[in-house]
């Protein structure tokens, strides 16, 4: 099980930014968080990939579940 360095990152803002029980409320803040410092600092290029695939990618590894 390979994840990327993007989905890595993602995950532990995550991780640091969850409720009590485990619930992410503001992932899109987040991921603009993550994407504005990545702007202005050029040695955070991870991949050319954006948050929101590894954000799927999370998902489709089963590492994360998605509530509506």
């Amino acid at each position: 099980m390979s994840v990327s360095n993007k989905a890595k990152l993602l995950y532990v803002y995550m991780f640091v930014n969850a409720d009590d029980l485990g619930f992410v409320s503001n992932v899109s803040n987040i991921i603009t968080l993550l994407t504005s410092n990545e702007g202005e600092n050029n040695s955070l290029e991870l991949l050319n990939n954006d948050y929101n695939s590894a954000l799927e990618e999370l998902g489709q590894m089963g590492l994360l579940y998605r509530f509506t």
